[in-house]
């Protein structure tokens, strides 16, 4: 490593943290209950029998829903069915529903595409035959479309279709094959539906996924109602806990004032649904237990501001980036920002120190989502969740190695052992004439905080400090500062993840980065 290798990731004028992506990331989802289970767009001679299955939990009701229909020729909308009916119980607690479009045909690809759309235009999936493309238009518009992996053609008979195959009870259980003979309207050859007993609980997406266009919970009014959940928040009256996957449908939030779980903590409690003035909560606990504790907090879904407000995002963690404060003073504490495509509310109801100021830019504020007098609010936890510009150049993140593959030789660390994880790192460069004071300052992935600068942290004009996971680091460096990771990991996923570099709110120390 040399002090001045600055051409691997350059960071941009006015960000308010460094994130480098290691793969493209279009949307954050939990397991996708609901999902498009066949497909069947070509065929021998004239195309005949074109269908789209959709797979779900038995007694889901379709209404609201729809398949829209992309062309990867330009990204438009060709074509939109709208789909109804009742899932029936055909199998391991879930079933199949196929439809056929209203114009009777679905493109023959190279590629194109679908997006299965929840009611409020909600986009659970986006997915092409042939390649990928970009959505122009319609509820997917600017997302990138997942290739299913399998074709059809001119040649694939008649009667034949594209098909998961597997054994789950949601689309991340199964993977896509064919083409082979169609089962339209039963399930898959080669497919298991297996919801099994389920989990011992309700999971928080059966208390919060509602059609109902008051948003209230289908459970709204029952007692005895066990869930599990990550807590992601603590505040006076209780606290937020989430599904470990994330993803829309899947935060709730628990009014509880006798137990004081950390965030991480996993939980099962038993209580009453109910309707707190349009907010669904799980109260009047009768049960509470600790599972485990120290897990990773589920990924915030990277939102557009003017995207926040919408019932799917209740009491989810959520992000907004790149934003201007709107409204530094909405009264009671509370103030707006903006990403340009409308307002959202952030609240004050955590610890942090941060007072907004009109017009000025935030890189990031991070959050549960709740909801309060007819609004939807971000409730940052604390300074960390507020996240400040950086003035550009300053810092640099230069190299990284994340997850070393257990096959290939090398001990990044020098420290005589191959470890996958306390051999990743990160190496900051201060591509300027001052030294920069980090005290404080921390180093994330997309999970959580993994690294916090100790006090004394000073990275030197034109110098680096680097990073690792852990073990004890041996050799000279380069001549650049090295520090092990505060939390013991750095935890870089190879499947795509952020490196995220944060200052301390107050800025203290810190006379070349002070905003």
């Amino acid at each position: 490593m040399q002090h001045l290798k600055l051409n691997r990731v350059r960071l941009l004028a006015l960000v308010v943290v460094l994130t480098l992506a290691l793969v493209p990331l279009a949307t954050v989802s939990a397991q996708t209950h609901v999902f498009i289970n066949e497909i069947h767009y070509d065929n021998s001679s004239t195309d005949v029998g074109e269908a789209i299955e959709i797979a779900g939990p038995v007694d889901t009701d379709l209404t609201g829903w729809s398949v829209v229909l992309y062309n990867g020729n330009g990204g438009a909308v060709y074509d939109t069915i709208t789909l109804s009916g009742i899932i029936p119980d055909q199998q391991g607690g879930l079933g199949t529903l196929s439809f056929t479009p209203p114009g009777g045909s679905i493109q023959n690809g190279s590629p194109d595409g679908m997006a299965l759309v929840a009611p409020g235009d909600v986009v659970v999936q986006f997915l092409s035959y042939e390649g990928t493309f970009t959505a122009v238009g319609g509820p997917a518009d600017g997302l990138i479309s997942t290739d299913i992996g399998v074709e059809e053609g001119s040649s694939t008979p008649v009667g034949d279709s594209l098909q998961l195959i597997g054994t789950g009870a949601s689309y991340e259980d199964f993977s896509w094959s064919g083409p082979s003979a169609s089962t339209f309207g039963a399930v898959n050859a080669g497919q298991t539906f297996d919801g099994g007993s389920g989990p011992d609980y309700t999971p928080i997406y059966e208390i919060q996924y509602t059609t109902d266009p008051t948003g209230d919970s289908p459970l709204a009014g029952q007692a005895d109602v066990t869930t599990e959940g990550v807590v992601t928040a603590r505040f006076q009256y209780g606290y937020f806990i989430e599904d470990p996957a994330g993803g829309d449908w899947n935060g709730l939030w628990v009014h509880d004032t006798d137990n004081l779980p950390a965030m991480g903590n996993r939980v099962r409690l038993t209580g009453t649904v109910i309707e707190y003035y349009e907010l669904t909560e799980l109260d009047a606990l009768t049960d509470y237990q600790v599972v485990s504790s120290g897990n990773p907090l589920p990924a915030a879904a990277v939102l557009a501001t003017g995207d926040v407000s919408q019932e799917q995002w209740e009491s989810v963690l959520v992000r907004v980036e790149n934003v201007t404060v709107s409204n530094e003073d909405l009264g009671y504490g509370e103030w707006s920002v903006n990403d340009g495509t409308g307002d959202v509310v952030i609240d004050d109801k955590g610890s942090y120190t941060y007072t907004p100021v009109n017009g000025e830019a935030l890189a990031a504020v991070v959050g549960p989502l709740d909801y309060s007098y007819d609004v939807f609010k971000i409730l940052p936890r604390d300074d960390n969740d507020i996240v400040l510009p950086i003035p550009p150049s300053a810092l640099v993140v230069n190299e990284f190695l994340a997850d070393p593959a257990g096959d290939l030789a090398g001990d990044a660390n020098g420290d005589g052992e191959r470890d996958s994880s306390d051999d990743e790192f990160v190496e900051i460069v201060n591509d300027s004439d001052d030294d920069i004071d980090v005290s404080g300052w921390t180093l994330s992935d997309a999970v959580s905080v993994r690294h916090t600068f100790p006090d004394g942290t000073i990275i030197s004009a034109r110098c680096a400090i680097v990073v690792f996971g852990g073990g004890t680091p041996t050799g000279a460096f380069g001549g650049v500062f090295v520090q092990t990771a505060s939390s013991g990991r750095l935890e870089l996923n190879n499947g795509g993840d952020t490196i995220t570099l944060q200052r301390r709110l107050d800025g203290s120390g810190d006379g070349c980065l002070r905003l």
